[in-house]
């Protein structure tokens, strides 16, 4: 049985397969040791495996997988955070907690009902201890929403809720606020998988101390053949920079958050306030993994 396999070694080291490979074996590791039993294959084939410890051993090595242990006969699915999941084999990522920091996600509906997300940070001054401290950082984010995002947005977007998280600890305060606020420019606007990248600068260099966001709603009207306009980026520069004072004026900030180092998660996010945001180009940017979905 295990030449079986390895005659698949090149197939199974990649993709679905791979991940089928690993879910058979944390399956057949907490099953009760006794005979064979029968595992359907993404190809469709029924393959009989055996639950003896040699088997095992070679169809790890075969699917590439030596780094990861298996689980006890018998032993319950990990579920605390950082476990490796059964789905797709690859260790979920921990909480790491931010200090007096909200995390806000701004969804997005377009006009033919496509949906987008944009994650920001921000540090509350007044701390997190409540919902309503979750809510007033949304209320600034709103702000800015209306009097400057909609300036620089397609009438064909709008808001459809922000999403506040309280992340002191894992179990922190979250708040849903349904609000809607419509973009005002006409003509028409780019697929929300192509736009521009805002850049978030802290005036410190590394990968932790800068960030980005993308632009929802990029009106037609701003891009001329695959370049946002000198206008345009005029205009969403002046529209980010102005999120800014809006969060400090209610005593908040808007920060850089690192939850991870060196490939391995922080003990607590490593945060930087953003003391600028501009283009580093006007090329639009095209990105399959920031596709739409439909409602």
């Amino acid at each position: 049985m295990p030449q079986r396999y390895a005659k698949r070694r090149g197939a199974l080291k990649t993709g679905p397969s791979r991940r089928f490979a690993y879910s058979v074996l944390t399956t057949l590791a907490r099953m009760p040791e006794g005979p064979f039993t029968r595992v359907q294959g993404p190809s469709g084939i029924l393959a009989r495996v055996g639950l003896d410890s040699t088997l095992q051993t070679a169809l790890h090595s075969t699917c590439g997988m030596t780094r990861r242990a298996l689980p006890a006969p018998g032993a319950p699915a990990a579920e605390t955070p950082g476990a490796i999941s059964e789905n797709t084999g690859e260790q979920a990522m921990p909480f790491v907690p931010a200090n007096d920091v909200v995390q806000v996600s701004i969804h997005f509906l377009s006009a033919t009902l496509e949906r987008a997300t944009n994650v920001i940070y921000v540090y509350n001054a007044n701390g997190v201890s409540s919902a309503a401290d979750v809510q007033d950082v949304l209320d600034s984010v709103k702000t800015w929403l209306t009097n400057e995002w909609a300036g620089v947005a397609s009438d064909r977007w709008q808001t459809d809720y922000l999403v506040g998280r309280d992340m002191n600890t894992q179990e922190g305060y979250i708040v849903t606020d349904v609000e809607t606020i419509n973009g005002t420019v006409s003509g028409g606007s780019l697929p929300a998988a192509t736009t521009i990248a805002m850049s978030l600068r802290t005036g410190l260099s590394g990968r932790s101390r800068r960030g980005r966001i993308f632009h929802v709603g990029l009106p037609v009207t701003f891009v001329t053949d695959s370049a946002v306009t000198v206008g345009g980026a005029s205009s969403l520069i002046d529209a980010y920079n102005a999120l800014l004072p809006i969060l400090i004026g209610n005593d908040q900030q808007l920060v850089v958050a690192s939850f991870v180092s060196g490939g391995a998660p922080r003990s607590t996010a490593l945060t930087t306030p953003v003391l600028d945001v501009i283009l580093t180009d006007r090329i639009v940017d095209s990105q399959d993994g920031r596709k739409p979905r439909a409602e």
